[in-house]
């Protein structure tokens, strides 16, 4: 039985701008973000989709709560935790990354959907 495409060809690939945050403790120990500015590495063709269950599950164990996972098929852009990448209107926390190949032509990327970040 062959199975019909849904969409058409590169129809879910969003491009994301990357903003690194700077942050600082307080006197208190508090984090607070101190300045965030765009950086010149963007990834061109990620695709964006909520998390599953399963993933979600690993990531609250581990204190870490992400929304959405971001797949992109280029090399890896340099983001590190905390930065943010953005698309559209909306706004994404990076949690962690994975290179699953191994071999630096793609990435996982495990965010949480934020307003205020």
């Amino acid at each position: 039985m062959k199975m019909t495409a849904i969409g058409r060809p590169h129809q879910y690939m969003r491009s994301f701008s990357v903003m690194v945050q700077k942050r600082k403790k307080t006197e208190d120990g508090t984090v607070v973000k101190v300045d965030e500015s765009e950086s010149s590495e963007t990834i061109v063709d990620g695709i964006l989709a909520e998390a599953d269950i399963r993933t979600i599950n690993i990531w609250n164990q581990n204190q870490n709560p992400i929304s959405h996972t971001i797949v992109s098929y280029h090399p890896v852009v340099n983001v590190h935790k905390n930065d943010v990448l953005v698309t559209d209107d909306r706004r994404f926390l990076v949690k962690g990354m994975e290179d699953p190949a191994g071999t630096g032509q793609f990435a996982i990327y495990y965010v949480l959907e934020r307003n205020d970040a």
